[in-house]
């Protein structure tokens, strides 16, 4: 892990941190705010989700269609809100290079095993990678399970 990666991963965590002492009701407004930015990113930038949402933009969430990872595989080309990124490009990057290695420079890619026939391919940004990560340590500290520098 680089040295900026490092860097912010420690601040996603210990913003993620101060979110535990919030109320109830600021939690459900950050989460409502994420949300609706996170809709409008979606729906601007895949064309999928604009088909796939159509007339449902303001449901709850529970009220959505499940995507599951059949149809996010099927569809990745149109899901993907990076219209540059296409499956086969990711595909033959993770033939070809290593775990640390970015895609085009700038994504982190992960993928599944495929036990359930196929595999799944997910991208994440810095940022997002950050929050990934600092998520995993902030399960270790719901454990009890110390994380950091040293472990």
């Amino acid at each position: 892990m680089n040295l900026t990666t490092l860097a912010a991963l420690l601040r996603m965590r210990s913003e993620l941190h101060s979110h535990d002492r919030w109320t109830r009701e600021r939690l459900l407004a950050h989460q409502a705010r994420a949300l609706a930015k996170l809709r409008a990113f979606a729906l601007a930038r895949s064309p999928f989700f604009g088909e796939f949402h159509r007339g449902l933009a303001d449901r709850p969430l529970d009220e959505l269609p499940v995507l599951t990872k059949a149809t996010l595989m099927e569809r990745f080309d149109d899901l993907v809100t990076d219209r540059e990124v296409r499956l086969r490009d990711v595909e033959a990057h993770l033939r070809r290079t290593g775990p640390s290695d970015l895609f085009r420079g700038r994504y982190r890619v992960a993928a599944t095993a495929g036990t359930t026939g196929r595999r799944g391919v997910f991208l994440a940004d810095p940022t997002e990678w950050a929050t990934v990560l600092a998520s995993y340590a902030r399960a270790n500290d719901w454990a009890g399970v110390p994380a950091g520098l040293m472990r």
